[in-house]
């Protein structure tokens, strides 16, 4: 597994972050909710070690989200998404 670079990291931490906020803004977060994952996502931003793809998908998965990898049609751009895991 790749080691991603620290911009990708930073990029994927702030979408989490992003996407925690809309969720809470939409109700689907609790507020008790929201400032523990808040926290958590703040703890990670600080960290320096190296982190896989991997890695970021298992923390993604741990705050609701499954991480997705693409790429554009020409195969140099990584951008990331998320989809909120659903659970019953």
């Amino acid at each position: 597994m790749e080691f991603l670079e620290k911009k990708d990291r930073l990029k994927i931490l702030i979408s989490i972050s992003d996407q925690l906020w809309d969720d809470y803004k939409s109700g689907t977060l609790k507020a008790d909710e929201y400032l523990t994952k808040a926290d958590e996502i703040r703890e990670e931003l600080n960290k320096v070690a190296e982190v896989t793809f991997l890695d970021m998908q298992e923390l993604s998965k741990s705050f609701g989200y499954i991480l997705i990898k693409s790429r554009n049609i020409f195969g140099n751009n990584r951008n990331y998404k998320f989809q909120r895991l659903i659970f019953n």
